[in-house]
């Protein structure tokens, strides 16, 4: 049996058993951070809540489109836009392959709603997911270095699996694990360079020296800040072999990375230099160095409280603590040059009193490194078998249960989503309605593409609510916090979705406003926004009646248009106008001035023109459209301009009608105004008409006899209408009922009757 065990105690310990456990591990703490990153990438994957991740973004597409090299800012560094051109270009062909963009250019970058005019909400999220994933993977780099510097400082698998288990949890490095700026990458060159400083002063290669001065290059090229990282190959000439050669290759490396990185250096070296300039002095406006501050324990005990609480919690943190007395039993050549980096960051941060705890943010990785040293030397010193066996488990579990919890509620806390989410469902349910939405631009929403057929984003400040109700908008949706609300007498609010009230500059899940238009609205609009267009009586059919010489025809692009026409009528008419629809379903209404119905009816899409037909009394010199949908039209194929309209129209003509209406009703109406009398014979002629074929004059209107109808005033109408009915019925003829033809007479005269008493009282309305 001791044989046996002894046998399995070998295979545990030979090296390809030790490469496999060393193998599961990194896996398994490289899930562990994917997992909790993945969340927040697919989440944030539509809107940019940072300025500076929502700059670099578009800068970085902008680089793109342009196929320039030069970056947009050449105040910035550069290397993390680089690098994520290729991210940029397989974002393109994936998009194209689905069908979503045709060319970069179409990709929105900018906004003048947005902090320094670029869009924070963006137009082709494919784009932006690939980008945080790039950002992801740069994060799990970090996760990866990490396991591996400890695995080369300890030799312990166990030991590096707790210290890559830090920076996968940890709260900060999970907050910027998705953002597009260049910190994680950064820290990742950071970590590289240490690890081949490590690896070069253990081998005493100068090419691992070389290589760790380009990295800590290219680390100051992500970040101008990470240029301190000349420490780390310096440090490995001070603890190497200290000849001067290898200090000559210690800092030419450094700025070979670094030009590499920064390549528009050479070329634009005075944009260059003050951004450079600028960010090393950012965040004092004394001098650089200040040898007096290093005193500053207000900064330090800031710096190194955000470490432990945001950073890697309080027992990695004690861990790490516990490390020095590691460090001062087996203090090498490897652990000073690990130590370098971070040592004279922290000190270099304290002097300068940076305003942004998170630019100590690269420690983090260290300090993780440094717990699992600790947590080694705890293991080790212990006595007790029970204590040097349950040690490390037991504060690897607080380790994970510490940092879970916070990690839990980052995720949760993005996970809520943004109100403009529900926005985006509703406009998509309204998305082919046949319904225009005016979207305030301070919201920030995406390109209306995304969000279905008839929504544009405006800005509320250059355009009144009436002109967008004579635009023809149906819904408005607002912001109380980032826009004012549209006038309440021409809309109504419908829904309210829930989210902040707190205005910022970037907006964030705000409280979202929809309203919609009244019935009423309409009128109250064309008197604030009245809509005119002139038109001339066309003489001939093929004749165009536009007042402009050069236009074949005209477009109505207001739900309610007054037709001016270009002289009045000298007796009654009436009015043919050849029309063309640019949307189905489209309701025509036609009214007098005062308000007097003329025509109504429903019209489909078609290329072909139609006529409108409708009597215009004698002194008219105008009448009034009102359509029922006014909409965008879509760009002409020869790269014209988009407007709107609703319907087009070629010329009108006018044809006499004849003489005043029937005597008896005439007689009847004598008692009234004669402005009340003729609105109401107008209305008692335009229902009579519609039971008379078009091309024919109305015989029981013109010259009916002139004795006067006996009865009220409903025996008259009933008489009329009777008259009227009195056709040949197309229903009799194909087999209806005698009690069926009945039917349709008694409706008849209630239509009369209700279109009679309208007019009646509209013009009394309107007397008053």
């Amino acid at each position: 049996m001791s044989a046996m065990d002894s046998k399995s105690r070998l295979m545990v310990s030979s090296p390809i058993a030790r490469m496999v456990v060393l193998v599961l591990l990194f896996v398994i703490v490289e899930s562990i951070g994917f997992y909790a990153r993945w969340p927040l990438a697919v989440r944030h994957d539509r809107y940019l809540l940072q300025e500076a991740d929502g700059r670099n973004y578009n800068l970085t597409v902008e680089m793109a489109k342009r196929g320039d090299f030069t970056p947009p800012d050449l105040l910035e560094p550069t290397l993390g836009f680089y690098l994520r051109q290729p991210i940029v270009w397989a974002s393109y062909y994936i998009s194209r392959a689905r069908g979503e963009v045709t060319t970069l250019e179409e990709i929105q970058t900018r906004d003048p709603f947005g902090p320094s005019g670029f869009a924070f909400a963006v137009s082709h999220p494919t784009f932006l997911l690939w980008n945080r994933m790039f950002s992801v993977g740069v994060s799990l780099i970090v996760v990866a270095l990490t396991f591996a510097l400890s695995f080369q400082i300890l030799r312990r698998s166990g030991y590096a699996f707790v210290a890559a288990l830090i920076p996968a949890l940890s709260p900060e490095l999970l907050r910027a694990s998705y953002l597009i700026d260049g910190e994680t990458l950064m820290i990742a060159l950071c970590l590289a360079s240490t690890l081949a400083g490590v690896r070069a002063v253990t081998t005493g290669s100068r090419p691992a020296l070389i290589f760790c001065a380009v990295l800590s290059g290219l680390a100051g090229s992500a970040e101008y800040r990470g240029l301190w990282s000349i420490v780390i190959p310096i440090s490995v000439w001070a603890f190497g072999d200290r000849l001067w050669p290898s200090l000559v290759y210690a800092l030419t490396g450094t700025l070979v990375g670094f030009v590499i990185g920064n390549p528009h250096g050479l070329f634009h070296w005075e944009g260059f230099a003050q951004g450079l300039v600028n960010d090393q002095m950012y965040g004092s406006g004394d001098a650089l160095f200040d040898l007096k501050r290093i005193t500053n324990v207000n900064n330090a005990s800031l710096l190194l409280g955000w470490l432990v609480e945001d950073g890697v919690g309080v027992v990695a943190a004690g861990l790490a603590a516990a490390s020095s007395v590691y460090f001062v039993k087996c203090f090498n050549k490897r652990l000073a040059v690990f130590l370098s980096f971070p040592i004279f960051y922290l000190l270099l941060a304290i002097v300068r009193e940076v305003n942004f705890t998170r630019t100590v943010m690269v420690l983090v990785p260290y300090l993780a490194v440094m717990a699992s040293c600790g947590l080694h030397r705890l293991s080790y010193v212990a006595e007790h078998p029970s204590v040097k066996a349950g040690a490390p488990p037991s504060l690897t579990a607080l380790i994970v249960i510490q940092l879970g919890i916070m990690c839990v509620l980052i995720v949760r806390g993005n996970d809520r989503g943004d109100s403009r989410d529900l926005l985006l469902e509703w406009l998509r349910s309204e998305a082919g309605k046949q319904v225009d939405i005016a979207v305030a631009a301070p919201l920030q929403l995406a390109e209306s593409r995304l969000w279905g057929e008839g929504v544009f984003v405006l800005d509320p400040t250059t355009v009144s609510t009436a002109k967008l109700v004579q635009d023809g908008y149906r819904y408005f949706v607002t912001a109380p916090v980032y826009s004012r609300a549209p006038d309440s007498d021409l809309v109504r609010l419908t829904r309210r979705i829930p989210g902040r009230l707190e205005k910022k500059e970037i907006p964030d899940s705000p409280v979202i406003d929809i309203y919609a238009l009244r019935d009423e609205g309409i009128d109250l609009a064309a008197r604030r926004s009245p809509a005119t267009l002139l038109l001339r009586v066309a003489s001939t059919p093929d004749a165009s009646s536009c007042s402009d010489q050069g236009n074949e025809f005209c477009w109505v692009s207001a739900r309610r248009t007054s037709i001016m026409l270009d002289e009045p009528t000298k007796e009654r008419v009436r009015a043919r106008l050849s029309v063309r629809s640019a949307w189905d379903d489209q309701q025509v209404v036609v009214t007098t001035p005062k308000g007097t119905e003329l025509y109504r009816g429903l019209m489909k899409a078609s290329a072909e023109w139609s006529e409108v037909a409708f009597p215009l009394p004698a002194g008219l010199d105008s009448f009034n459209l009102t359509l029922s949908l006014v909409r965008q039209l879509h760009a002409t194929k020869d790269g014209g301009s988009t407007k709107r309209a609703g319907i087009a129209i070629r010329q009108v003509r006018l044809e006499p009608l004849g003489d005043a209406p029937p005597h008896g009703l005439s007689h009847l109406l004598g008692g009234y105004p004669e402005e009340i009398r003729g609105t109401v014979l107008e209305a008692l002629t335009l229902v009579t008409e519609e039971f008379s074929p078009v091309e024919q004059d109305v015989p029981a209107v013109i010259g009916a006899p002139a004795e006067v109808p006996e009865g009220s005033i409903y025996d008259v109408i009933d008489q009329v209408s009777g008259e009227q009915a009195g056709h040949p019925d197309p229903a009799l003829s194909s087999g209806a009922t005698a009690s069926e033809d009945a039917a349709q007479r008694l409706q008849s005269s209630d239509d009369i009757r209700r279109a009679f008493l309208n007019a009646m009282a509209a013009s009394m309305a309107e007397d008053r």
